[in-house]
C-alpha cells in the first residue's frame, strides 16, 4: 500500500531560529493559509503594515518562519504555514486580551486576502 507523505516547500525564516533551550516555555500558532491572490502586493503589504504596527507592542508574537506546502493528506493543500510563537501561553494571552485592535486587523487581513484559514496552537514537550 502506498503512503501519502506531505510535500513540502521553501521555507523561509525571518530571524534566527529560537533556540530549543526555550522551546518548552513558547506557544506555538501554526497558521494555515489559503490565499485568494486578488492582490499579492497589497497583501504584502498588509502583512508589513500588520507586523510594524504589532512590534511596537508589548509581547508580540514572534515570526519565525513561513513554510510553502507542494502537497497534503486529508485537507485541503494550504498555500503556506505561518509558523508564530510567543514567549509564554501567558504572555500570548495577555498579548490577546489587551490588543483587540491588532485581532481586528488580524481578521480584516484575512478577510482581504485569505480563502480560508486555520490556527493550530500547541506547546513543545521534552
Amino acid at each position: 500500500m502506498r503512503s501519502l507523505q506531505p510535500t513540502l516547500g521553501a521555507l523561509t525564516d525571518f530571524e534566527a531560529l529560537a533556540g530549543a533551550h526555550n522551546a518548552s516555555e513558547r506557544q506555538y500558532v501554526l497558521k494555515l493559509e489559503y490565499y485568494n491572490n486578488a492582490d499579492v502586493d497589497v497583501r504584502n503589504a498588509g502583512l508589513m503594515a500588520l507586523d510594524a504596527k504589532a512590534s511596537q507592542r508589548e509581547g508580540v508574537w514572534t515570526t519565525e518562519s513561513f513554510l510553502q506546502v507542494h502537497g497534503a493528506s486529508g485537507i485541503t493543500t494550504p498555500d503556506e504555514v505561518a509558523i508564530l510563537y510567543y514567549d509564554t501561553a501567558e504572555i500570548a494571552g495577555n498579548f490577546r486580551d489587551a490588543n483587540p485592535d491588532i485581532l481586528e486587523d488580524v481578521s480584516a487581513f484575512n478577510d482581504a486576502h485569505l480563502t480560508g484559514f486555520a490556527y493550530l496552537i500547541g506547546v513543545v514537550t521534552e
